[in-house]
């Protein structure tokens, strides 16, 4: 999965407009950054690149970046 793809798949599950998304982009600033989606980011992961997260890898991050680091190495 190339990184656009990734960001458009995490438009869709934090349910903003595309383009909306970037790196810079604050987590706390997402209105619908909550459990259910971090359960669909975690099922994205083991999914799309055989990464399986405990709900406690999501807990701390402040901003889209810090997602994208802990895929990095598995995208395109």
């Amino acid at each position: 999965m190339k990184l656009e793809e990734f960001i458009a798949n995490f438009e869709d599950i934090v349910m903003v407009d595309h383009g909306t998304i970037n790196m810079e982009t604050q987590l706390s600033d997402l209105e619908d950054w909550d459990s259910l989606s971090k359960a669909s980011l975690l099922a994205t992961f083991e999914e799309q690149f055989s990464l399986k997260l405990e709900d406690s890898a999501l807990r701390n991050l402040q901003s889209f970046a810090e997602i994208v680091e802990l895929i990095k190495d598995r995208l395109e």
